[in-house]
């Protein structure tokens, strides 16, 4: 008994030992540059969550899938996913970016999360770094890009016009109503009412999801970055804030607001912006 005792221990051991060299098979991984461009297969992606990629109500759960596509598309060499990173921990988030690079050897590091793009920017203009790129999802168009750091967010303003639209379609010159605390949409919304019932006036008094679906396409954005990194064209990418143009972002009315003249008329402000691409 004590001999097979010792053997199990033996094993145990033994996987153990095992699992560790796994780990270090990640953790020594080399780092390839990828600014001037690699091969899709030597891309490895270091993802910073804020909250729980694995519960499906979560916002980094909708990116978790969008990043799936895109790994299924392009067969990226593996993600180091941080998850739930504290935002306000500035060491902690500091800490995490450089074990995603220095540890893992990620040569693109991936923040979800607007909390975390000061400190990629920070990374992104450190010398060290400077064969590190950055991507920063970030609705506040506060950061410039540089040749190794962007930010990215969908062009909502496109989606409240067209949403305007179905709306005025519907119930013409007459007071339309939209709650909306951000300026450049409410502007947008206003824009397309205006567009189809020029006498109608916009009053507070419903949400945009009263009149139809905002669809944001996040693999879009992932396709095209790897798309970019690839051919060795990401410093010309600039910050990435594409619409429907690129089938990013759009808007699907209601069944209540589907009118043939507002399709219509959707369908000329979707090709508008095509058009100015």
């Amino acid at each position: 008994m004590k001999k097979f005792k010792k053997l199990i221990a033996i094993l145990m051991a033994a996987l153990i030992v095992l699992s560790l060299s796994s780990c270090d098979l990640i953790e020594d991984a080399p780092l390839t540059p990828a600014l001037s461009g690699v091969e899709a297969g030597d891309i490895r992606i270091g993802i910073l969550y804020a909250d729980d990629y694995e519960r499906e109500d979560s916002e980094s759960f909708i990116q978790h899938q969008a990043i799936d596509t895109m790994w299924g598309t392009y067969g990226i060499a593996g993600t180091i996913i941080k998850n739930k990173v504290p935002v306000d921990n500035e060491q902690k988030i500091r800490d995490q970016i450089i074990s995603c690079v220095k540890e893992s050897g990620c040569n693109v590091v991936l923040s979800t999360d607007e909390a975390f793009t000061k400190f990629a920017y920070e990374f992104a203009n450190n010398a060290d770094y400077k064969e590190i790129i950055f991507v920063c999802l970030d609705s506040t168009k506060e950061f410039e890009n540089t040749a190794n750091f962007h930010c990215f967010y969908p062009d909502y303003t496109q989606v409240y016009k067209l949403a305007g639209v179905a709306a005025a379609a519907k119930l013409g010159n007459t007071n339309i109503p939209l709650t909306e605390e951000n300026d450049e949409y409410a502007a947008a919304f206003a824009e397309g009412v205006k567009e189809v019932a020029p006498k109608a006036k916009v009053i507070d008094g419903a949400k945009i999801e009263d009149y139809g679906t905002i669809v944001t396409n996040w693999h879009v954005y992932y396709i095209t970055l790897i798309e970019n990194i690839t051919l060795g064209q990401f410093s010309e990418m600039g910050n990435y804030y594409a619409g429907v143009e690129t089938g990013f972002c759009d808007f699907v009315a209601n069944e209540d607001y589907v009118t043939e003249d507002g399709e219509a008329k959707m369908s000329d402000v979707r090709l508008s912006y095509c058009e100015a691409k």
